[in-house]
Protein backbone atom coordinates (compact mmCIF):
# COMPACT_ATOMS: atom_id res chain seq x y z
CA UNK A 1 0.00 0.00 0.00
CA UNK A 2 1.38 3.65 -1.07
CA UNK A 3 1.79 6.37 1.12
CA UNK A 4 -1.37 8.18 -0.37
CA UNK A 5 -3.71 5.17 0.03
CA UNK A 6 -2.44 4.77 3.57
CA UNK A 7 -3.57 9.09 4.00
CA UNK A 8 -6.61 8.17 2.11
CA UNK A 9 -7.44 5.44 4.53
CA UNK A 10 -6.44 6.75 7.59
CA UNK A 11 -8.39 10.24 6.61
CA UNK A 12 -11.42 7.68 5.88
CA UNK A 13 -11.52 6.06 9.00
CA UNK A 14 -10.92 9.26 11.23
CA UNK A 15 -14.41 10.59 9.45
CA UNK A 16 -15.84 7.72 10.54
CA UNK A 17 -14.92 8.24 13.83
CA UNK A 18 -16.43 11.85 13.10
CA UNK A 19 -19.62 11.02 11.93
CA UNK A 20 -20.33 8.41 14.69
CA UNK A 21 -19.23 10.21 17.38
CA UNK A 22 -21.75 13.45 15.49
CA UNK A 23 -24.67 10.55 15.13
CA UNK A 24 -26.69 12.20 17.92
CA UNK A 25 -26.18 16.09 16.59
CA UNK A 26 -27.85 14.47 13.40
CA UNK A 27 -24.97 14.24 11.05
CA UNK A 28 -25.22 10.89 9.31
CA UNK A 29 -23.41 9.62 6.43
CA UNK A 30 -25.66 7.77 3.23
CA UNK A 31 -24.48 4.53 3.00
CA UNK A 32 -22.00 3.57 -0.11
CA UNK A 33 -24.31 1.45 -2.11
CA UNK A 34 -27.21 4.45 -1.49
CA UNK A 35 -25.15 6.77 -2.90
CA UNK A 36 -23.60 4.69 -6.10
CA UNK A 37 -27.24 4.15 -6.75
CA UNK A 38 -28.38 7.62 -7.27
CA UNK A 39 -24.86 8.10 -9.59
CA UNK A 40 -25.91 5.52 -11.50
CA UNK A 41 -29.52 7.09 -12.19
CA UNK A 42 -28.26 10.59 -12.65
CA UNK A 43 -25.68 8.65 -15.21
CA UNK A 44 -22.08 10.04 -16.63
CA UNK A 45 -21.30 14.00 -15.67
CA UNK A 46 -18.66 15.84 -15.67
CA UNK A 47 -19.89 18.80 -12.89
CA UNK A 48 -21.94 17.49 -10.11
CA UNK A 49 -22.83 19.37 -7.40
CA UNK A 50 -24.57 18.88 -4.12
CA UNK A 51 -26.58 20.98 -2.69
CA UNK A 52 -26.46 20.44 0.90
CA UNK A 53 -22.68 18.44 0.88
CA UNK A 54 -21.72 17.62 4.86
CA UNK A 55 -18.55 16.02 4.89
CA UNK A 56 -18.84 15.24 1.22
CA UNK A 57 -19.80 11.69 0.93
CA UNK A 58 -21.34 12.34 -2.49
CA UNK A 59 -19.29 14.31 -4.05
CA UNK A 60 -16.33 12.21 -2.88
CA UNK A 61 -18.07 8.98 -4.65
CA UNK A 62 -18.36 11.49 -7.76
CA UNK A 63 -14.77 12.03 -8.11
CA UNK A 64 -13.69 8.59 -7.74
CA UNK A 65 -16.40 7.80 -10.43
CA UNK A 66 -15.24 10.02 -13.20
CA UNK A 67 -11.89 10.36 -12.09
CA UNK A 68 -11.92 6.27 -12.97
CA UNK A 69 -13.46 7.17 -16.36
CA UNK A 70 -10.58 9.42 -17.08
CA UNK A 71 -12.28 12.27 -16.74
CA UNK A 72 -11.33 16.06 -14.94
CA UNK A 73 -14.54 16.17 -12.29
CA UNK A 74 -15.81 19.20 -11.48
CA UNK A 75 -17.10 19.28 -8.00
CA UNK A 76 -19.33 21.66 -6.15
CA UNK A 77 -20.84 21.70 -2.99
CA UNK A 78 -22.21 24.00 -0.37
CA UNK A 79 -23.27 23.46 3.26
CA UNK A 80 -24.37 25.60 6.09
CA UNK A 81 -21.78 24.05 8.59
CA UNK A 82 -18.10 25.14 8.43
CA UNK A 83 -16.59 22.14 10.29
CA UNK A 84 -19.03 19.80 7.52
CA UNK A 85 -17.69 21.55 4.71
CA UNK A 86 -13.67 21.19 5.78
CA UNK A 87 -14.09 17.72 6.70
CA UNK A 88 -15.34 17.30 2.91
CA UNK A 89 -12.86 19.68 1.28
CA UNK A 90 -9.96 17.51 3.09
CA UNK A 91 -11.95 14.28 2.44
CA UNK A 92 -11.67 15.67 -1.56
CA UNK A 93 -8.45 16.99 -1.58
CA UNK A 94 -6.67 13.98 -0.18
CA UNK A 95 -8.13 11.83 -2.83
CA UNK A 96 -7.47 14.30 -5.54
CA UNK A 97 -3.28 14.20 -4.54
CA UNK A 98 -3.94 10.10 -4.62
CA UNK A 99 -5.31 10.18 -8.16
CA UNK A 100 -2.58 12.95 -9.28
CA UNK A 101 -0.10 11.02 -8.15
CA UNK A 102 -1.31 8.32 -9.98
CA UNK A 103 -2.61 9.62 -13.27
CA UNK A 104 -1.43 13.03 -12.94
CA UNK A 105 -5.21 14.50 -14.14
CA UNK A 106 -6.94 17.82 -12.84
CA UNK A 107 -10.09 18.39 -11.79
CA UNK A 108 -11.70 21.69 -10.16
CA UNK A 109 -13.38 21.53 -6.63
CA UNK A 110 -15.07 24.51 -4.90
CA UNK A 111 -16.75 23.82 -1.62
CA UNK A 112 -18.35 27.15 -0.02
CA UNK A 113 -20.25 27.47 3.59
CA UNK A 114 -23.62 29.17 3.48
CA UNK A 115 -27.35 28.60 2.78
CA UNK A 116 -28.01 27.41 -0.65
CA UNK A 117 -31.67 28.36 -0.80
CA UNK A 118 -31.29 31.86 0.78
CA UNK A 119 -27.69 32.56 -1.00
CA UNK A 120 -28.44 31.42 -4.28
CA UNK A 121 -26.33 29.17 -6.72
CA UNK A 122 -22.32 28.93 -7.45
CA UNK A 123 -20.76 31.68 -9.93
CA UNK A 124 -21.50 28.80 -12.62
CA UNK A 125 -23.98 28.62 -15.08
CA UNK A 126 -25.58 25.27 -14.80
CA UNK A 127 -24.45 21.97 -13.47
CA UNK A 128 -24.76 18.25 -15.16
CA UNK A 129 -25.99 16.41 -12.10
CA UNK A 130 -26.79 17.27 -8.67
CA UNK A 131 -26.78 14.41 -6.05
CA UNK A 132 -27.44 14.59 -2.23
CA UNK A 133 -29.66 14.67 0.64
CA UNK A 134 -31.13 18.21 1.23
CA UNK A 135 -32.04 18.81 5.09
CA UNK A 136 -35.18 17.21 6.22
CA UNK A 137 -37.76 19.22 7.23
CA UNK A 138 -35.83 22.45 8.83
CA UNK A 139 -38.11 25.21 10.94
CA UNK A 140 -36.79 28.13 8.62
CA UNK A 141 -36.17 27.76 5.14
CA UNK A 142 -36.21 30.97 4.15
CA UNK A 143 -40.06 30.85 2.95
CA UNK A 144 -40.48 34.99 3.76
CA UNK A 145 -37.70 36.37 2.40
CA UNK A 146 -37.98 34.23 -0.86
CA UNK A 147 -41.56 34.37 -1.96
CA UNK A 148 -40.52 36.35 -5.27
CA UNK A 149 -37.44 34.50 -6.27
CA UNK A 150 -37.70 33.16 -9.69
CA UNK A 151 -36.53 29.48 -9.29
CA UNK A 152 -39.92 28.50 -8.36
CA UNK A 153 -40.90 27.93 -11.72
CA UNK A 154 -42.83 24.30 -10.86
CA UNK A 155 -46.03 25.60 -9.07
CA UNK A 156 -44.52 28.93 -7.64
CA UNK A 157 -43.64 29.37 -3.86
CA UNK A 158 -43.87 26.22 -1.78
CA UNK A 159 -45.96 26.09 1.25
CA UNK A 160 -44.35 26.78 4.64
CA UNK A 161 -44.85 23.18 5.54
CA UNK A 162 -43.06 21.75 2.12
CA UNK A 163 -39.29 22.76 2.85
CA UNK A 164 -38.35 19.97 0.71
CA UNK A 165 -39.93 21.18 -2.60
CA UNK A 166 -38.46 24.17 -2.39
CA UNK A 167 -34.92 22.03 -2.65
CA UNK A 168 -36.47 20.27 -5.50
CA UNK A 169 -37.20 23.61 -7.23
CA UNK A 170 -33.91 25.00 -6.41
CA UNK A 171 -31.90 21.55 -7.84
CA UNK A 172 -33.89 22.12 -10.75
CA UNK A 173 -32.73 25.74 -11.65
CA UNK A 174 -29.13 25.39 -10.92
CA UNK A 175 -29.25 22.13 -13.93
CA UNK A 176 -28.24 22.95 -17.25
CA UNK A 177 -31.47 21.68 -19.88
CA UNK A 178 -31.29 17.51 -20.10
CA UNK A 179 -29.34 17.56 -16.90
CA UNK A 180 -30.36 15.33 -13.88
CA UNK A 181 -30.52 15.01 -10.08
CA UNK A 182 -30.64 12.80 -7.67
CA UNK A 183 -32.10 13.75 -4.12
CA UNK A 184 -32.77 11.54 -1.08
CA UNK A 185 -36.23 13.00 0.08
CA UNK A 186 -38.19 11.68 3.76
CA UNK A 187 -41.40 9.31 2.45
CA UNK A 188 -43.78 12.72 3.38
CA UNK A 189 -43.03 14.17 1.01
CA UNK A 190 -44.56 12.74 -1.77
CA UNK A 191 -47.79 12.66 -0.45
CA UNK A 192 -48.77 15.95 1.73
CA UNK A 193 -52.07 17.46 0.84
CA UNK A 194 -49.91 20.56 0.82
CA UNK A 195 -47.63 19.50 -2.17
CA UNK A 196 -50.06 19.06 -4.48
CA UNK A 197 -49.81 22.05 -6.27
CA UNK A 198 -46.10 21.84 -6.88
CA UNK A 199 -46.01 18.16 -7.45
CA UNK A 200 -48.52 18.49 -10.14
CA UNK A 201 -46.14 20.86 -12.48
CA UNK A 202 -43.47 18.71 -11.81
CA UNK A 203 -45.21 15.67 -13.65
CA UNK A 204 -46.91 18.01 -16.30
CA UNK A 205 -43.38 19.56 -17.13
CA UNK A 206 -42.13 16.25 -17.10
CA UNK A 207 -39.58 17.17 -14.61
CA UNK A 208 -40.11 13.67 -12.60
CA UNK A 209 -38.79 10.66 -14.09
CA UNK A 210 -38.71 8.56 -11.56
CA UNK A 211 -39.35 7.73 -8.03
CA UNK A 212 -37.83 4.52 -5.96
CA UNK A 213 -38.63 3.71 -2.81
CA UNK A 214 -35.55 2.22 -0.22
CA UNK A 215 -35.98 0.54 2.64
CA UNK A 216 -35.50 1.84 6.33
CA UNK A 217 -32.25 0.38 5.91
CA UNK A 218 -30.66 2.30 3.32
CA UNK A 219 -30.23 5.19 5.49
CA UNK A 220 -29.42 5.79 9.52
CA UNK A 221 -32.37 6.81 11.20
CA UNK A 222 -35.29 6.66 8.89
CA UNK A 223 -37.73 3.67 10.36
CA UNK A 224 -39.68 4.47 7.30
CA UNK A 225 -37.06 4.33 4.76
CA UNK A 226 -36.38 7.16 2.28
CA UNK A 227 -37.20 8.12 -1.27
CA UNK A 228 -35.05 8.85 -4.33
CA UNK A 229 -36.29 11.49 -6.39
CA UNK A 230 -35.05 11.48 -9.76
CA UNK A 231 -35.35 14.65 -11.66
CA UNK A 232 -34.67 16.12 -14.77
CA UNK A 233 -34.47 19.50 -15.99
CA UNK A 234 -36.66 20.15 -19.34
CA UNK A 235 -35.59 21.23 -22.65
CA UNK A 236 -37.35 24.56 -24.02
CA UNK A 237 -39.66 22.69 -26.70
CA UNK A 238 -39.49 19.47 -25.06
CA UNK A 239 -42.77 17.01 -25.10
CA UNK A 240 -43.31 15.47 -21.48
CA UNK A 241 -43.18 12.25 -21.10
CA UNK A 242 -46.01 9.59 -21.27
CA UNK A 243 -45.08 8.50 -17.51
CA UNK A 244 -43.11 7.68 -14.48
CA UNK A 245 -41.50 5.09 -12.86
CA UNK A 246 -41.80 4.22 -9.80
CA UNK A 247 -39.72 1.34 -7.66
CA UNK A 248 -40.81 -0.28 -4.53
CA UNK A 249 -37.53 -1.54 -2.89
CA UNK A 250 -39.69 -3.11 -0.09
CA UNK A 251 -40.88 -5.83 -2.56
CA UNK A 252 -37.32 -6.06 -4.92
CA UNK A 253 -36.75 -10.21 -4.37
CA UNK A 254 -33.51 -10.16 -2.10
CA UNK A 255 -32.09 -12.57 0.31
CA UNK A 256 -33.21 -11.62 3.65
CA UNK A 257 -30.05 -13.47 5.75
CA UNK A 258 -27.02 -11.23 4.48
CA UNK A 259 -25.85 -7.77 5.95
CA UNK A 260 -27.74 -4.59 5.50
CA UNK A 261 -24.95 -3.42 2.72
CA UNK A 262 -24.86 -6.81 0.97
CA UNK A 263 -28.71 -6.24 0.73
CA UNK A 264 -28.36 -2.65 -0.64
CA UNK A 265 -26.07 -3.37 -3.47
CA UNK A 266 -28.59 -5.88 -5.05
CA UNK A 267 -31.20 -4.02 -4.48
CA UNK A 268 -28.68 -1.39 -6.66
CA UNK A 269 -27.70 -4.17 -9.47
CA UNK A 270 -31.55 -4.22 -9.64
CA UNK A 271 -32.53 -0.99 -9.98
CA UNK A 272 -29.72 0.57 -11.64
CA UNK A 273 -30.31 -2.08 -14.74
CA UNK A 274 -34.38 -1.16 -14.45
CA UNK A 275 -33.41 2.41 -15.31
CA UNK A 276 -31.09 2.16 -17.78
CA UNK A 277 -33.83 0.15 -20.02
CA UNK A 278 -36.51 2.68 -18.66
CA UNK A 279 -34.59 5.66 -20.25
CA UNK A 280 -34.27 3.85 -23.70
CA UNK A 281 -37.68 3.50 -23.83
CA UNK A 282 -38.43 0.03 -22.46
CA UNK A 283 -40.63 -0.28 -19.58
CA UNK A 284 -39.92 -3.14 -16.70
CA UNK A 285 -39.77 -6.42 -17.84
CA UNK A 286 -42.42 -8.79 -16.81
CA UNK A 287 -39.88 -10.31 -13.71
CA UNK A 288 -39.86 -6.53 -12.47
CA UNK A 289 -43.66 -6.20 -12.68
CA UNK A 290 -43.44 -6.96 -8.83
CA UNK A 291 -41.83 -4.28 -7.64
CA UNK A 292 -41.81 -1.46 -10.69
CA UNK A 293 -44.37 0.21 -12.99
CA UNK A 294 -44.26 2.58 -15.08
CA UNK A 295 -47.01 4.68 -14.04
CA UNK A 296 -49.06 6.87 -16.53
CA UNK A 297 -49.22 10.84 -16.36
CA UNK A 298 -53.31 10.89 -16.46
CA UNK A 299 -52.96 8.05 -13.35
CA UNK A 300 -50.40 10.16 -11.37
CA UNK A 301 -52.42 13.76 -11.55
CA UNK A 302 -55.28 12.25 -9.98
CA UNK A 303 -56.80 13.76 -6.29
CA UNK A 304 -53.88 13.11 -4.53
CA UNK A 305 -51.18 13.01 -6.82
CA UNK A 306 -49.34 10.53 -4.79
CA UNK A 307 -45.81 10.03 -5.24
CA UNK A 308 -45.64 6.74 -2.96
CA UNK A 309 -44.06 3.85 -4.56
CA UNK A 310 -45.70 1.24 -2.63
CA UNK A 311 -49.34 3.18 -3.58
CA UNK A 312 -48.42 3.13 -7.15
CA UNK A 313 -46.79 -0.40 -7.38
CA UNK A 314 -48.84 -3.27 -6.94
CA UNK A 315 -48.44 -5.71 -4.36
CA UNK A 316 -47.46 -9.09 -5.62
CA UNK A 317 -49.57 -10.13 -2.62
CA UNK A 318 -52.79 -8.36 -3.73
CA UNK A 319 -52.96 -9.18 -7.25
CA UNK A 320 -56.15 -11.18 -7.44
CA UNK A 321 -56.13 -14.94 -7.33
CA UNK A 322 -57.32 -16.65 -10.62
CA UNK A 323 -60.65 -18.73 -9.21
CA UNK A 324 -59.79 -22.24 -9.38
CA UNK A 325 -57.03 -20.99 -6.88
CA UNK A 326 -59.05 -18.94 -5.18
CA UNK A 327 -61.58 -22.28 -4.00
CA UNK A 328 -58.64 -24.55 -3.08
CA UNK A 329 -58.12 -21.84 -0.32
CA UNK A 330 -60.35 -23.26 2.43
CA UNK A 331 -59.61 -27.02 1.36
CA UNK A 332 -55.98 -25.94 2.15
CA UNK A 333 -56.70 -24.17 5.61
CA UNK A 334 -58.72 -27.21 6.57
CA UNK A 335 -55.83 -29.61 5.95
CA UNK A 336 -53.47 -27.86 7.43
CA UNK A 337 -56.04 -27.53 10.56
CA UNK A 338 -56.17 -31.61 10.58
CA UNK A 339 -52.39 -31.93 10.42
CA UNK A 340 -52.37 -29.43 13.80
CA UNK A 341 -55.12 -31.45 15.88
CA UNK A 342 -53.22 -34.66 14.51
CA UNK A 343 -49.87 -33.21 16.26
CA UNK A 344 -51.07 -31.62 19.36
CA UNK A 345 -49.03 -33.48 22.47
CA UNK A 346 -51.35 -35.53 24.64
CA UNK A 347 -51.11 -34.75 28.18
CA UNK A 348 -52.47 -36.64 31.34
CA UNK A 349 -52.95 -35.64 35.11
CA UNK A 350 -50.00 -35.87 36.96
CA UNK A 351 -49.53 -38.96 39.07
CA UNK A 352 -47.65 -37.21 42.56
CA UNK A 353 -48.95 -33.24 41.60
CA UNK A 354 -45.94 -30.68 42.15
CA UNK A 355 -47.07 -28.01 45.02
CA UNK A 356 -47.58 -24.66 43.71
CA UNK A 357 -45.55 -22.59 46.51
CA UNK A 358 -42.02 -24.21 45.43
CA UNK A 359 -38.86 -22.90 45.52
CA UNK A 360 -38.28 -20.44 42.97
CA UNK A 361 -35.10 -18.31 41.95
CA UNK A 362 -34.81 -15.22 39.96
CA UNK A 363 -32.25 -14.99 36.64
CA UNK A 364 -30.91 -12.45 38.59
CA UNK A 365 -29.76 -14.82 41.35
CA UNK A 366 -29.11 -17.65 39.40
CA UNK A 367 -26.51 -15.37 37.11
CA UNK A 368 -24.31 -14.97 39.89
CA UNK A 369 -24.70 -18.70 40.93
CA UNK A 370 -23.43 -19.58 37.31
CA UNK A 371 -26.45 -21.17 36.14
CA UNK A 372 -26.69 -19.02 33.62
CA UNK A 373 -25.76 -15.65 32.12
CA UNK A 374 -27.70 -12.89 30.69
CA UNK A 375 -26.53 -10.48 27.50
CA UNK A 376 -27.84 -8.37 25.11
CA UNK A 377 -27.23 -5.59 22.63
CA UNK A 378 -24.73 -2.70 23.95
CA UNK A 379 -25.41 0.22 21.67
CA UNK A 380 -22.15 1.97 23.62
CA UNK A 381 -19.92 -0.77 23.05
CA UNK A 382 -20.86 -0.76 19.50
CA UNK A 383 -19.53 2.29 18.80
CA UNK A 384 -16.79 2.76 20.87
CA UNK A 385 -13.57 2.66 18.57
CA UNK A 386 -16.11 4.07 15.64
CA UNK A 387 -16.93 1.42 13.30
CA UNK A 388 -17.00 1.70 9.51
CA UNK A 389 -20.84 2.62 9.18
CA UNK A 390 -20.41 0.45 6.21
CA UNK A 391 -19.84 -2.26 8.06
CA UNK A 392 -23.40 -4.08 9.84
CA UNK A 393 -24.04 -7.43 10.77
CA UNK A 394 -27.30 -8.95 11.12
CA UNK A 395 -29.22 -8.64 14.19
CA UNK A 396 -32.59 -10.08 15.87
CA UNK A 397 -34.98 -7.43 16.92
CA UNK A 398 -37.81 -8.03 19.56
CA UNK A 399 -40.29 -8.91 16.36
CA UNK A 400 -38.08 -11.32 14.98
CA UNK A 401 -38.00 -13.34 18.26
CA UNK A 402 -41.98 -12.94 18.51
CA UNK A 403 -42.45 -14.27 15.24
CA UNK A 404 -39.49 -16.85 15.29
CA UNK A 405 -38.08 -15.74 12.30
CA UNK A 406 -34.69 -14.95 10.92
CA UNK A 407 -32.81 -12.01 11.67
CA UNK A 408 -34.12 -8.68 9.36
CA UNK A 409 -32.30 -6.10 11.55
CA UNK A 410 -28.71 -5.36 11.64
CA UNK A 411 -26.13 -3.61 14.10
CA UNK A 412 -23.03 -1.62 13.41
CA UNK A 413 -20.25 -3.49 14.78
CA UNK A 414 -16.38 -2.86 16.28
CA UNK A 415 -13.27 -5.44 16.31
CA UNK A 416 -13.56 -5.30 20.29
CA UNK A 417 -17.12 -6.28 20.16
CA UNK A 418 -18.32 -8.65 22.73
CA UNK A 419 -18.66 -12.05 21.31
CA UNK A 420 -21.02 -13.27 23.47
CA UNK A 421 -23.48 -10.71 22.27
CA UNK A 422 -24.12 -13.02 19.06
CA UNK A 423 -26.61 -15.71 19.50
CA UNK A 424 -25.86 -19.67 20.76
CA UNK A 425 -27.47 -22.82 20.74
CA UNK A 426 -29.63 -23.47 23.00
CA UNK A 427 -30.28 -19.42 24.41
CA UNK A 428 -33.82 -18.10 25.22
CA UNK A 429 -34.79 -14.93 23.38
CA UNK A 430 -36.60 -12.41 25.20
CA UNK A 431 -38.13 -8.88 24.21
CA UNK A 432 -37.34 -6.07 26.30
CA UNK A 433 -40.64 -4.83 25.36
CA UNK A 434 -43.75 -6.37 23.84
CA UNK A 435 -47.53 -7.08 24.38
CA UNK A 436 -47.06 -10.51 26.34
CA UNK A 437 -44.40 -11.57 27.93
CA UNK A 438 -42.63 -14.11 25.15
CA UNK A 439 -39.16 -16.48 25.49
CA UNK A 440 -38.24 -18.32 22.98
CA UNK A 441 -35.57 -20.64 22.20
CA UNK A 442 -33.11 -19.60 19.29
CA UNK A 443 -34.11 -21.19 16.19
CA UNK A 444 -31.21 -22.99 13.85
CA UNK A 445 -31.72 -19.77 11.59
CA UNK A 446 -31.26 -17.07 14.28
CA UNK A 447 -27.87 -18.84 15.77
CA UNK A 448 -25.06 -16.29 14.72
CA UNK A 449 -27.13 -12.89 14.11
CA UNK A 450 -26.22 -10.16 16.70
CA UNK A 451 -28.87 -9.13 19.23
CA UNK A 452 -30.87 -6.32 18.40
CA UNK A 453 -31.82 -3.27 20.63
CA UNK A 454 -34.29 -4.09 23.08
CA UNK A 455 -33.31 -8.50 22.70
CA UNK A 456 -32.27 -10.09 25.83
CA UNK A 457 -30.25 -13.53 25.51
CA UNK A 458 -30.70 -15.75 28.40
CA UNK A 459 -27.67 -18.38 28.08
CA UNK A 460 -28.59 -21.31 30.70
CA UNK A 461 -25.40 -24.02 31.45
CA UNK A 462 -27.21 -27.46 30.43
CA UNK A 463 -25.77 -29.50 33.10
CA UNK A 464 -28.13 -27.11 35.73
CA UNK A 465 -30.97 -25.73 33.57
CA UNK A 466 -32.88 -27.38 30.58
CA UNK A 467 -33.86 -24.47 27.65
CA UNK A 468 -37.01 -25.61 26.55
CA UNK A 469 -38.25 -25.87 30.30
CA UNK A 470 -36.94 -22.81 31.12
CA UNK A 471 -38.72 -20.98 28.62
CA UNK A 472 -41.84 -22.24 28.92
CA UNK A 473 -41.45 -21.51 32.88
CA UNK A 474 -40.38 -18.03 31.95
CA UNK A 475 -43.52 -17.12 29.86
CA UNK A 476 -46.01 -18.05 33.13
CA UNK A 477 -48.92 -15.20 34.15
CA UNK A 478 -47.05 -14.94 37.48
CA UNK A 479 -43.84 -13.75 35.71
CA UNK A 480 -45.89 -11.23 33.55
CA UNK A 481 -47.14 -9.57 36.58
CA UNK A 482 -44.12 -9.37 38.94
CA UNK A 483 -41.29 -8.79 36.30
CA UNK A 484 -43.22 -6.73 33.79
CA UNK A 485 -44.98 -3.05 33.92
CA UNK A 486 -46.88 -1.39 31.64
CA UNK A 487 -44.46 1.04 29.44
CA UNK A 488 -45.64 4.73 28.45
CA UNK A 489 -45.69 5.64 24.87
CA UNK A 490 -45.93 2.03 23.30
CA UNK A 491 -49.31 1.44 22.89
CA UNK A 492 -49.40 -0.44 26.79
CA UNK A 493 -46.74 -2.91 25.84
CA UNK A 494 -45.00 -4.20 28.91
CA UNK A 495 -41.42 -3.59 29.99
CA UNK A 496 -39.79 -6.70 30.67
CA UNK A 497 -37.22 -6.57 33.62
CA UNK A 498 -35.41 -10.00 32.76
CA UNK A 499 -33.28 -10.07 36.09
CA UNK A 500 -37.36 -10.25 38.10
CA UNK A 501 -38.26 -12.97 36.07
CA UNK A 502 -38.14 -16.01 38.10
CA UNK A 503 -37.91 -19.71 37.47
CA UNK A 504 -38.99 -22.66 39.38
CA UNK A 505 -35.76 -24.66 41.26
CA UNK A 506 -36.03 -28.41 40.12
CA UNK A 507 -33.63 -30.90 39.37
CA UNK A 508 -32.38 -31.22 35.94
CA UNK A 509 -33.27 -34.84 34.67
CA UNK A 510 -37.27 -33.44 36.15
CA UNK A 511 -37.10 -30.87 33.77
CA UNK A 512 -35.40 -32.53 31.05
CA UNK A 513 -38.44 -35.23 31.67
CA UNK A 514 -40.87 -32.33 30.81
CA UNK A 515 -38.91 -30.83 28.04
CA UNK A 516 -39.57 -32.44 24.77
CA UNK A 517 -43.58 -32.03 25.34
CA UNK A 518 -42.58 -28.40 25.93
CA UNK A 519 -40.41 -28.07 23.01
CA UNK A 520 -43.88 -29.66 21.35
CA UNK A 521 -46.07 -27.11 22.51
CA UNK A 522 -44.06 -24.67 21.41
CA UNK A 523 -44.26 -25.76 17.97
CA UNK A 524 -47.61 -26.42 17.82
CA UNK A 525 -47.97 -23.05 18.85
CA UNK A 526 -45.91 -21.45 15.98
CA UNK A 527 -47.94 -23.52 13.53
CA UNK A 528 -51.29 -22.61 14.90
CA UNK A 529 -50.39 -19.13 14.47
CA UNK A 530 -48.85 -19.61 11.20
CA UNK A 531 -52.14 -21.38 10.44
CA UNK A 532 -54.34 -18.18 12.17
CA UNK A 533 -52.58 -15.94 9.44
CA UNK A 534 -53.59 -17.94 6.71
CA UNK A 535 -56.89 -18.44 7.38
CA UNK A 536 -57.22 -14.71 7.74
CA UNK A 537 -55.29 -14.45 4.14
CA UNK A 538 -57.76 -16.68 2.61
CA UNK A 539 -60.93 -14.88 4.42
CA UNK A 540 -59.36 -11.86 2.76
CA UNK A 541 -58.81 -13.04 -0.66
CA UNK A 542 -62.47 -14.66 -0.49
CA UNK A 543 -64.12 -12.01 0.34
CA UNK A 544 -62.11 -9.88 -1.94
CA UNK A 545 -63.13 -11.80 -5.01
CA UNK A 546 -66.63 -12.24 -4.06
CA UNK A 547 -67.33 -8.69 -3.33
CA UNK A 548 -65.41 -8.13 -6.96
CA UNK A 549 -67.59 -10.79 -8.56
CA UNK A 550 -64.90 -13.50 -9.25
CA UNK A 551 -66.86 -15.83 -7.16
CA UNK A 552 -70.41 -15.82 -6.74
CA UNK A 553 -72.32 -17.38 -3.65
CA UNK A 554 -73.96 -20.77 -4.21
CA UNK A 555 -77.91 -20.28 -3.88
CA UNK A 556 -78.95 -22.96 -0.79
Amino acid sequence: MSDQEDRVGILEHLHAQYVTARGAAGLTDTPVPVVSLMLDLVGPAASVLDVACGTGTFLRAAFERVNAAGGTPQLLGLDARPEHVRMALLRLLVLRQQARAASGTGDELCLRVGDPLLEGAFPVDYVDAVVGSPPHSPRDWGHDRLAFDPRWAYGGLPPRSEPELAWVQHVLAQLKPGGRAALLLPPAVAARPAGRRIRSELVRRGALQAVVGLPPTATVGSGNGVHVWLLQRPYEDSTPPTGVLFVNGDDVPLDANVRPKVRLEALRRHIAPLWDRYRKGHGPLATDADFARDVPLAELLDEDVDFTPRHRVPNPYSIPCPPDDLLKMPAVVKAQLNSLRNTLPELAPAQAPTASGGPTATLGELSRTGALSLHRHAARAAHRDAPDPDRHEPALTSQDVIAGRPASGSVPVSPDDDPAARVRAHDILIPAIAQTLVARVATDEQIGARLGPGVHAVRVDLDFLDPWFAAGALTRSENATKAARTSTGTSGALRIDVKRLRLPVLAIEEQRRRSETLRRLTEWDAALSRLAEAGHEAVRALTSALVDGALDALDK
